[in-house]
């Protein structure tokens, strides 16, 4: 009996710690289930919470996803703006190219043209070879009217020294009349002696008028036919003068067609090779609309009538020359 009661009393001894083991799990579990319920509470709100920010996060997806497609439509769209921006800088760049050649082309015509100017006025200034050639004919011309008018006065005095001769000799003439007929009327000696002083003084005197006469023409016909000489000469010099300025003139107009005709073949070739690129760049876009033999009997066509035009043009010339510049300038035109 004792043994059953110490077996009961460990036994409930035991039982004691079994319950308080028991109480304390259940207190532990309580603990647990309180924390876990707050575990439970806890996952329930940070689902919720996710499920709220995967909601968002779809909307935000799609918007993105719809603002991403946006922007790749608008990205296509601004890669074709930049190809059509692309295309038209190349096309903006032949014309700027274009424009460039031809600014240079027309600076260097304004160019040549000032040099010719420019040439043209210091040959017609005081000091140039025309200016000087002009001042020496100016000078010649004064010198041949002076001349002229020398010529005139000495012709007056040759006709006035001829009249003056003649004046005398009648003179002369009519006092050997009156001496004769006083020497028929009048027979002394005293009057004879003195008609013979005054005869021999009037022959002295005719002498030396005659003499004096002759002399004085003779001399003025000299001076006539010297100034004669020099007219002839002056005139011959001004003759050659104006023949070398008519010379000078004739090269002047045939330098500036020269740098007109280079000008022209400049443009020209600055044309065609601008004609070129564009038919080079713009080769893959275009179409053959003509064959080559159409483009070779267009071509022999306006070679044809490029020779028939130059024909004309050179009968032109030959009916006109005072036109000459004008139809050289056509001429080299058609040349080209």
């Amino acid at each position: 009996l004792s043994i059953i009661k110490q077996k009961s009393l460990k036994i409930d001894q035991e039982l004691e710690i079994s319950q308080k083991k028991t109480k304390d799990l259940q207190i532990i579990i309580q603990n647990f289930t309180s924390k876990l319920e707050l575990l439970n509470d806890k996952i329930y709100k940070r689902r919720i919470h996710h499920d709220f920010q995967e909601t968002e996060f779809e909307h935000e997806r799609a918007e993105l996803t719809q603002k991403l497609k946006v922007a790749e439509l608008g990205i296509l769209k601004l890669e074709g703006t930049i190809n059509e921006l692309q295309n038209e800088i190349e096309l903006y760049r032949d014309f700027v190219l274009d424009n460039h050649r031809e600014t240079l082309s027309w600076e260097t015509k304004n160019k040549l043209l000032d040099e010719t100017i420019q040439w043209s006025k210091l040959q017609r200034s005081e000091y140039g070879e025309i200016g000087v050639m002009k001042t020496e004919i100016h000078r010649m011309n004064i010198r041949f009217v002076q001349l002229k008018r020398a010529q005139e006065r000495l012709v007056l005095d040759l006709e006035h020294c001829v009249m003056h001769r003649e004046q005398i000799f009648v003179n002369a003439s009519v006092k050997e009349h009156v001496q004769a007929k006083i020497k028929i009327f009048k027979n002394t000696s005293q009057v004879q002696v003195r008609l013979d002083e005054v005869h021999n003084r009037a022959k002295l005197i005719r002498n030396e008028i005659k003499f004096l006469s002759e002399k004085r023409l003779v001399d003025d016909v000299n001076k006539i036919e010297r100034m004669i000489y020099m007219l002839r000469r002056i005139q011959t010099d001004l003759k050659d003068t104006i023949k070398d300025d008519a010379n000078i003139q004739d090269r002047i107009e045939e330098g500036i067609l020269a740098k007109h005709a280079n000008l022209e073949q400049i443009i020209r070739k600055q044309m065609r090779s601008k004609a070129y690129q564009r038919l080079n760049i713009l080769n893959s876009q275009l179409k053959t609309v003509r064959s080559e033999i159409a483009v070779q009997q267009i071509i022999q066509k306006q070679n044809e009538l490029n020779y028939t035009l130059m024909e004309i043009t050179q009968t032109l010339l030959i009916d006109f020359p005072d036109k000459k510049t004008l139809f050289k300038k056509i001429f080299h035109v058609l040349k080209d």
